[in-house]
């Protein structure tokens, strides 16, 4: 009973569609209920009209339609002769006729056809964008990223107003690691899209990568609120804030971000860490090691232990300070500025390495890396560079690995590529992969691209 029912059903159903066909005649209302019926999904319904048109078909447009409800179907058996019929036309529309058989073949994932085809319709005109951006995103998925710049950058010159056009030309230069390229197209998609924050934290985070925090920084502080309160962004920020040497600033972000989130983020609590570093609040230092050891953080229980070591250390070296003149008073002295350093009491670590030169104590590779290191982690970097280089304005090879991060945030490019590429540079002790990033970086920040694309790793 139940199949009967069914196969009356679908009696109803063909006989309702060749009543709705039959009456229609003309054949530009054809089409119209062809289009209808496609767009309610109603492919019984359209295969009739199909059927209709093309008993009247006199055009490549006709041909095209009803070859697409037979693509719909799968029945390409069906469509491909029709696409045949609809090439058999030779006048100045058949272009169109290439263009829509690119995007047949697209959807089939025939990309050799499809790209032939749409190649074939930008011959007989070029004036189609939409087709040059298609032909460039087939070309970055088939590896050949060449053609892809080439079909992508003349679809941005025909229409350089266009979001998604500038969009994948600095998705290109991403892939390709060209971040300065990248910036110049996100930039331009970021004055295009003022109210959308997705074109902005794009563009944020290049300049993060870049170490553009000045540059980076208006645009997170121009998020909406929906944006600031996620505590992601507000890292952004606050990193933004430390970097541009406002480390008050930095520190109460970052406080926020870590309220909000749920699990402890050790990147968070470094980065809150370094702000109290860089405002000489040690004290703000040591808790909040202690605050992330509670939450799970267990590497920071390591270095509270080398903490509490360090801080009976002082107090020995203190009585001896105090009970022991001269030579021995000095060498005290030393020991206790590098125990403030290891404790990340910069201010402290100076004031030492003061007290040792105002008793008559020559600098040396160790009082220079101490007082160094502590002010560049105060981000005094003019006065780091003094310290490590001395009256005599030069540094071990020991040393390069603490110079070239200071000259770096120098922004002194030149000095620094000078130093890891120069004649002596297999004597620094730098690991390579640093190496390469710090030329990729100052090469980059330079405008050589070509020089920084031989350091690029993917990591970069």
């Amino acid at each position: 009973m139940k199949t009967l029912k069914k196969c009356l059903l679908a009696m109803v159903i063909l006989l309702n569609s060749q009543f709705a066909v039959a009456q229609v005649q003309d054949k530009n209302r054809i089409k119209i209920k062809l289009n209808e019926a496609l767009q309610a999904n109603r492919l019984d319904l359209a295969t009739g009209f199909a059927e209709a048109l093309l008993n009247k078909a006199d055009s490549p447009d006709d041909y095209l339609l009803g070859a697409s409800v037979f693509e719909l179907k799968g029945e390409q058996k069906k469509s491909d002769p029709l696409y045949l019929k609809a090439l058999e036309f030779k006048n100045g529309e058949q272009f169109k006729v290439y263009h829509d058989l690119g995007y047949v073949y697209l959807r089939r994932s025939d990309h050799g056809k499809a790209k032939s085809y749409m190649l074939n319709s930008l011959q007989m005109n070029a004036a189609q964008p939409e087709l040059n951006h298609v032909l460039s995103a087939i070309y970055q998925v088939d590896k050949k990223p060449d053609s892809a710049l080439i079909y992508g950058l003349k679809a941005y010159q025909q229409i350089p107003t266009n979001p998604d056009y500038i969009k994948q030309l600095a998705n290109y230069y991403l892939r390709a690691g060209n971040l300065e390229e990248a910036i110049v197209y996100l930039e331009k998609l970021s004055g295009k899209e003022k109210g959308n924050d997705s074109a902005k934290l794009a563009l944020a985070g290049l300049y993060l990568k870049t170490d553009d925090f000045a540059k980076a920084l208006p645009l997170y502080q121009s998020l909406s609120q929906d944006s600031l309160d996620r505590h992601d962004f507000l890292y952004g920020l606050a990193t933004c804030y430390l970097e541009t040497e406002q480390p008050y600033d930095a520190a109460q972000t970052i406080s926020k971000a870590i309220a909000m989130t749920g699990n402890p983020q050790k990147s968070y609590y470094d980065l809150l860490i370094q702000s109290y570093a860089a405002t000489g609040e040690h004290h703000k230092v040591i808790q909040t090691y202690q605050n992330g050891l509670e939450k799970g953080i267990s590497s920071y229980g390591n270095w509270l232990t080398e903490y509490n070591t360090a801080v009976n250390e002082v107090k020995n070296e203190l009585i001896t300070l105090d009970q022991s003149p001269g030579l021995i008073q000095k060498a005290s002295l030393v020991k206790l500025s590098a125990i403030y350093l290891a404790a990340k009491d910069y201010g402290s670590a100076i004031k030492v390495i003061n007290e040792y030169k105002k008793l008559g104590g020559m600098d040396n590779d160790s009082t220079k890396i101490v007082a160094a290191s502590a002010y560049l982690g105060l981000q005094r970097y003019s006065e780091a560079k003094e310290a490590l280089t001395g009256t005599d304005k030069t540094f071990s090879a020991e040393n390069a690995g603490l110079f070239v991060a200071i000259l770096y945030k120098l922004k002194d490019y030149q000095s620094l590529i000078g130093i890891l590429e120069g004649p002596n540079k297999e004597e620094t002790t730098l690991d390579q992969d640093l190496r390469d990033d710090l030329l990729f970086r100052s090469y980059s920040k330079l405008g050589d691209q070509k020089k920084a694309s031989k350091y690029l790793h993917l990591s970069n």
